[in-house]
């Protein structure tokens, strides 16, 4: 795994992987490519790893000499040092805190189309209510791309990784991939979108819900901006459409569609009934009370995800065998990771002083 920490005491980037190697001059910082159209990026990459010390590096990770420093390295070479080593894998870049996941995501999306962005879940340990409908589509669909295998270059922080997550297999069991011409009963659809946290509406009004009306089933994944109506011929998926759901209008004809679960913790009746055992008469979780007694699943799940799992994840867990890992400032990664950890056991213990929150969240 590539550990790329940066040392500002020279202009221009120092490679060291087992035997010392320099990039040379052909690899200049990266000013100036954001509006650049992406057969432009091609030829940078190709640029760069016509380099030798590119070569070096990239052999190197292949037959697994790694970890590699990349040191002095300019901010405009890192990006494309990034974007152009993961083509056609899996990268994780980790940088220390949000707002620098949130710039590098920024300045990425020029040099990879398929970056993905992995924050916090921004949720209470108590009384959940709501949590940002944009971070939860985020984060579905990383960890769906991770569980189908689908290349991509993702950005996150030392905070986020150390969210707990379910089993990966857990997530891929609630996960979906429908293409015309396939065949599936719609109230078999139904169930298994139900099953997997969908709320059944007799419209759809926004994400997370579905709607079935004879043969048209409109589903609405969280990680999409509109929702896309399945239309069956008995039960033969016909037609796929995206379209608006003020207007009911069709955007678009697709051949597929990907149906993430509607949260990122799978809820089995089974699991949901353990679950509702072990938490008692625990202070500060009525909504998940209320929802796990009427057999749904529901969103504060995530803080309680140790009793629906014995299992603890996290996103590495998620991760192919090849992928690569880019660590921004592995030092400043350390250190806010042993914030962010201390800062979760204050809060549940000022918690559980107050008669609220679950020994669990600890």
């Amino acid at each position: 795994m590539p550990t790329l920490p940066r040392r500002r005491s020279s202009s221009f980037p120092d490679i060291r992987i087992g035997p010392r190697c320099s990039l040379t001059k052909n690899m200049k910082p990266a000013t100036g490519w954001k509006a650049a159209e992406t057969h432009m990026m091609d030829a940078l990459f190709a640029l760069l790893e016509k380099d030798p010390a590119w070569k070096s590096l990239d052999t190197a990770l292949k037959e697994g000499r790694g970890p590699a420093a990349v040191f002095s390295c300019p901010e405009g070479c890192r990006l494309p040092l990034w974007g152009s080593m993961s083509r056609g894998k899996t990268g994780l870049i980790v940088t220390d805190t949000e707002a620098a996941a949130l710039e590098l995501y920024r300045q990425e999306k020029t040099y990879r189309e398929d970056v993905q962005l992995f924050l916090c879940r921004e949720m209470p340990l108590v009384h959940v209510q709501a949590a940002s409908a944009q971070r939860r589509s985020m984060r579905l669909s990383v960890l769906s791309r991770l569980c189908l295998g689908m290349p991509s270059l993702i950005i996150t922080h030392a905070g986020a990784l150390m969210e707990r997550l379910a089993p990966p297999e857990a997530f891929f069991s609630c996960l979906r991939s429908l293409r015309r011409g396939e065949e599936i009963p719609p109230r078999t659809l139904l169930k298994f979108l139900v099953d997997s946290g969908y709320e059944r509406v007799d419209m759809l009004e926004g994400p997370g819900q579905c709607a079935l009306r004879g043969d048209i089933l409109d589903v609405f994944p969280p990680q999409r901006e509109h929702p896309c109506r399945i239309e069956f011929y008995g039960d033969e998926i016909d037609q796929l459409r995206i379209f608006d759901e003020s207007t009911q209008r069709s955007i678009e004809q697709t051949d597929s569609i990907l149906l993430p679960p509607a949260f990122e913790t799978p809820q089995t009746p089974a699991l949901m009934k353990k679950a509702l055992k072990a938490l008692g008469e625990a202070a500060g979780f009525e909504s998940q009370r209320e929802s796990w007694e009427q057999g749904r699943p529901c969103l504060g799940a995530d803080v309680l995800l140790p009793l629906l799992y014995k299992e603890a994840c996290c996103l590495f867990d998620y991760l192919p065998k090849d992928a690569l890992l880019f660590l921004t400032e592995p030092g400043r990664i350390a250190d806010e990771g042993k914030a962010f950890s201390l800062s979760c056991m204050e809060s549940v213990a000022g918690l559980l002083e107050r008669g609220k929150g679950h020994p669990c969240q600890k």
